[in-house]
């Protein structure tokens, strides 16, 4: 399916019948879109599921979301899978999830501008190559008839540009994760997705804040590294580590108080 645009949808508290059966990842989410090119979503809200929020799986290219608010849900809030992207996530709120805020697995060409990630349980944005899918040595391949070295996907060209990232007030301080690993991976092959991944990352203008600086950010051998090492990692001028700075963001993105103090939702909530 190709050419969607979809505008002003709410796709929350969902998944309330898989949950009672310990259903809350495999092809469950508040919204899902598989095998899509040129997708426009606008203004959608996808929180309180029982599941990921919003998913993206497999062959995803020319996509842009604006506006997307996906908060408190039991999964990921963003879930990026198998894409080649460009997909654009602008101008979005991804606070207090259960697991990660935005997550990226083995997928391609991934730029957020002007984003909140907050209070994420997981990672504020976790990066992961670990899926052979058919490959031994860890790459991935799935295309529309297309050849297998036509539609190998890495983790690489990722961009966070004026995103105000951050942890206040939970036990969870981690900014981002970035282990790409798998089962069949040699140690030669994880160390060339992960150089592949810090080359063709792009930061800057980025509000960074965690209670916990020595381990805010996690590299390609799981060591912690301080915000000093991730700016040696990946130079941005114009960074800024700031508690101050990122509760000015919270408010200018409208996340209510409650969304950033806040984990993830009651266990015990009900919904209709």
């Amino acid at each position: 399916m190709d050419d969607i645009l979809l505008e002003d949808v709410d796709a929350s508290h969902n998944n309330w019948r898989g949950e009672r059966w310990g259903t809350t990842t495999w092809f469950v989410s508040g919204f899902k879109l598989l095998d899509v090119t040129d997708v426009v979503v606008r203004r959608m809200t996808t929180s309180h599921n029982r599941a990921i929020g919003f998913w993206l799986d497999s062959d995803i290219a020319r996509t842009t979301i604006d506006g997307l608010v996906a908060n408190h849900n039991w999964e990921e809030g963003v879930h990026l899978e198998a894409a080649d992207g460009p997909i654009y996530l602008r101008d979005s709120v991804v606070c207090a999830n259960r697991k990660a805020g935005v997550a990226g697995r083995d997928a391609d060409n991934i730029i957020l501008e002007r984003c909140l990630l907050a209070n994420n349980a997981g990672a504020q944005l976790e990066v992961k190559g670990e899926q052979p899918r058919g490959d031994s040595d860890g790459e991935l391949f799935i295309g529309r008839g297309k050849s297998r070295d036509a539609h190998r996907r890495f983790p690489r060209h990722y961009a966070l540009h004026d995103c105000a990232v951050g942890c206040i007030g939970i036990n969870s301080h981690s900014l981002i994760s970035a282990r790409l690993k798998g089962a069949n991976m040699t140690p030669e092959k994880q160390r060339a997705l992960h150089a592949a991944f810090v080359s063709t990352l792009s930061t800057q203008g980025n509000v960074w804040f965690a209670s916990k600086d020595s381990a805010a950010f996690q590299a390609e051998d799981d060591s912690p590294l301080d915000f000093a090492g991730w700016l040696k990692l990946a130079p941005d001028r114009s960074a800024r580590w700031n508690e101050e700075a990122l509760h000015t963001r919270l408010h200018i993105a409208g996340a209510p108080t409650e969304v950033v103090a806040t984990i993830a939702p009651s266990v015990g909530e009900t919904n209709a």
